[in-house]
């Protein structure tokens, strides 16, 4: 009998170098303009220390498996271009929670953390050693190195450093005072870039209305 998956408790830790070149194979035979959605997927099945990546044209099939820590057993289908884009940004050392949604293209920097239930739309950047707290949602806007964004906000076109709030629409500054709304995470050394350096880069960053 086929073991049985429940992909709402499927829970697994593998190396992104190790998920990337997997995905980079099984991704190559999904069409990006595919009459039969399903055949847009790629079926990912974890199993205890083994992760199985699947994806299908209809005449050739791709399987590809690699190693990885599996806490709870599952399986489910995502985007296979999609999931590729997101797993290919992803520096070493970031971390994004599993109810997190995320929207490619984002960029996700090293030793980052999305948090649960959190939304990084398309366009947006959350940099190294950075963390999105639960809940939050994150609209092309830029989350500076070394910030920490609190529970439950919305950002929209704006960008972070530390307790620093730039809105780029509005043109408008704000200093968050409380530290569980923002503030600056722990720097661990080397030059690091403020926002009062940023503000050439103000019009690139905006989004066209």
């Amino acid at each position: 009998m086929a073991p049985r998956y429940s992909d709402q408790n499927m829970k697994l830790t593998i190396e992104r170098a190790a998920l990337l070149k997997a995905l980079a194979h099984v991704q190559s035979v999904v069409e990006r303009r595919n009459t039969i959605p399903i055949l847009s997927n790629v079926l990912i099945t974890a199993q205890k220390g083994r992760l199985s990546l699947a994806a299908t044209d209809m005449d050739l099939a791709i399987t590809e498996s690699v190693e990885a820590s599996a806490a709870k057993a599952g399986s489910t289908t995502a985007p296979a271009h999609t999931l590729y884009d997101i797993v290919r940004k992803l520096r070493e050392g970031a971390q994004i929670e599993r109810s997190a949604r995320m929207v490619a293209p984002a960029f996700i920097g090293r030793d980052a953390h999305i948090s649960a239930e959190c939304l990084v739309t398309r366009g947006s950047n959350v940099e190294s050693n950075s963390r999105v707290d639960f809940g939050t949602a994150v609209e092309d806007s830029s989350i500076l190195s070394d910030s920490y964004v609190g529970i439950g906000l919305d950002l929209s076109h704006s960008i972070v450093d530390g307790h620093n709030l730039l809105n780029l629409r509005h043109n408008v500054t704000l200093e968050i005072t409380d530290p569980v709304v923002m503030r600056q995470n722990n720097v661990r050394g080397g030059n690091r870039q403020s926002l009062g350096s940023i503000e050439t880069r103000q019009v690139a960053l905006s989004s066209a209305e």
